[in-house]
């Protein structure tokens, strides 16, 4: 329990487009090294 990051949600480069994994909180990219941005999983 006690969960404080939100594991529906990950983050997306606005460049090379590379996601990183839901839960992970990097917001810069690996690949490019560009600013990530937070992507909302689609709810079903």
């Amino acid at each position: 329990m006690g969960e404080t990051f939100d594991r529906s949600q990950w983050y997306e480069c606005t460049r090379c487009s590379f996601r990183s994994e839901p839960g992970d909180p990097t917001t810069v990219c690996p690949r490019c090294g560009q600013q990530m941005h937070n992507v909302a999983r689609v709810q079903e």
